[in-house]
């Protein structure tokens, strides 16, 4: 596998060597409304660098719709970063989602390709920048059975302790999902206004039973206090986490 993995790196190295810069004509950027920023063009498919340890690891290649990653790269664990390290450090699923977000604050965002990668990028940002305020901004996959966006990005904030947030739609009916949708929908101005918002300390996994839900989630400083408990404890508990509030 080791033996794959680095010679898969190498082709990936020389391709991304040979690359041209993405063109902001290109249909995918056009669609997604985005700048190239870090993204490169090669063989009709704009190509967006999978980095680890600081080394390309490998590539995502994406032609119109589809996307697909090097023969034989790594991508657990991998990453690739828009902007400079900013006071806030933004953690999502895809590269134009990634744009999104950078374009609308300027902070530096680390894209984790995937719902299933976002523990353990978010799990190394936190390594590298400790003492930077992280926030996860997650896709909300509602429209798929178990909302992988939302289960794997709050499982994250849950483990690692730092903020989540997920993008809310005026207009449901083209099924949009993450803060890219809602850029191409209602403009960036939407996206910037609500990453302003608190993200979420956590999020609950576990249905609480006779109690409504919205004695587990108090207004204001209450609600700041239970957050700040079931962000500490070792599991939320939003019941007693209230109770410890009042």
């Amino acid at each position: 596998m080791e033996k794959v993995r680095a010679s898969a790196a190498a082709e990936c190295e020389t391709i991304w060597n040979d690359a041209k810069d993405a063109s902001p004509d290109d249909e995918y950027l056009v669609r997604k409304q985005v700048e190239p920023h870090n993204a490169r063009a090669h063989n009709n498919s704009i190509v967006i660098p999978v980095m680890h340890a600081g080394q390309i690891a490998s590539l995502q290649y994406i032609y119109g719709t589809e996307k697909r990653f090097h023969p034989g790269g790594m991508v657990k664990g991998c990453y690739c970063t828009l902007g400079e390290e900013s006071d806030t450090i933004y953690i999502c699923e895809g590269w134009a989602t990634g744009a999104t977000i950078h374009e609308a604050t300027g902070d530096m965002v680390y894209v984790a390709f995937n719902a299933g990668n976002l523990m353990d990028v978010a799990g190394h940002v936190k390594d590298a920048h400790p003492d930077t305020r992280l926030i996860i901004a997650g896709d909300d996959d509602q429209f798929t059975d178990g909302n992988p966006g939302r289960a794997k990005a709050g499982a994250a904030s849950e483990v690692l302790r730092i903020g989540v947030i997920y993008p809310r739609f005026n207009d449901i009916g083209t099924k949009p999902t993450d803060f890219n949708d809602l850029h191409t929908l209602e403009g960036i101005e939407a996206v910037a206004d609500q990453l302003k918002t608190k993200p979420q300390l956590y999020q609950r996994s576990t249905a609480y039973d006779g109690m409504p839900e919205p004695l587990l989630t108090p207004p204001g400083m209450l609600g700041d206090i239970a957050s700040y408990y079931n962000a500490t404890a070792r599991a939320p508990q939003p019941g007693f986490a209230v109770q410890t509030a009042l």
